[in-house]
């Protein structure tokens, strides 16, 4: 078996990788989660304290969901403008903060964890693309890649072909080796009959 001198330091790199977009996408189920649970009350909760109807629906509506849809899109297809466009609406939001001041707390979070995941992403993202483009993606492996080739190698190959380990030689087929002449050692067996019941 040939061993592939890239295969190990290419599957660390991915394996790295994966682990980087899987951090990113825990952090992110989370940052999701805890938006949607405390959008509703805080949604009252500006309404009781006669903050800024607009400020909080430009806030909490559109400039927060579609920072974390850009971040998603980002982190799942490994795309790096995905990632850093999800800063331009998270900086937005900013604007919205004075008058929707607790949602606005969470648009800033949201904003230095937008910078940081385009940063990663653009980092790892680019190294996943170009992985992909690898030979042995994504197993690196060489029994996996002899086995890739074994099955293509037979796909390929016609399925009525002939299979001449199945098929005697040219040379030999037809021919059987003489049978040697036996009769001459197999004589009948003496009768071990007794009398021993003719006595009775």
């Amino acid at each position: 078996m040939v061993t592939h001198p890239e295969y190990h330091k290419n599957r660390m790199d991915l394996a790295l990788c994966n682990k980087i977009f899987n951090i990113l996408g825990w952090i992110y189920i989370i940052i999701t989660i805890a938006y949607v649970l405390a959008v509703v009350p805080m949604f009252f909760l500006a309404m009781s304290m006669r903050m800024s109807f607009g400020a909080f629906v430009g806030c909490a509506v559109f400039c927060i969901p579609a920072c974390i849809a850009l971040d998603w899109y980002g982190i799942y297809r490994k795309h790096r403008k995905a990632a850093i466009y999800a800063i331009i609406p998270a900086f937005v939001g900013i604007l919205f903060v004075p008058g929707a001041l607790l949602i606005g707390m969470i648009d800033l979070l949201l904003c230095v964890m937008s910078i940081v995941c385009a940063v990663l992403v653009s980092i790892f993202g680019k190294k996943y693309h170009y992985l992909e483009e690898q030979e042995g993606f994504p197993h690196f492996s060489e029994l996996h890649t002899e086995e890739v080739k074994r099955n293509e190698a037979a796909l390929n190959s016609d399925p009525y072909a002939r299979d001449e380990r199945f098929y005697a030689k040219e040379d030999v087929r037809g021919k059987m080796d003489e049978l040697p002449d036996v009769t001459e050692k197999l004589r009948a067996k003496e009768d071990l009959k007794n009398d021993y019941m003719d006595s009775i």
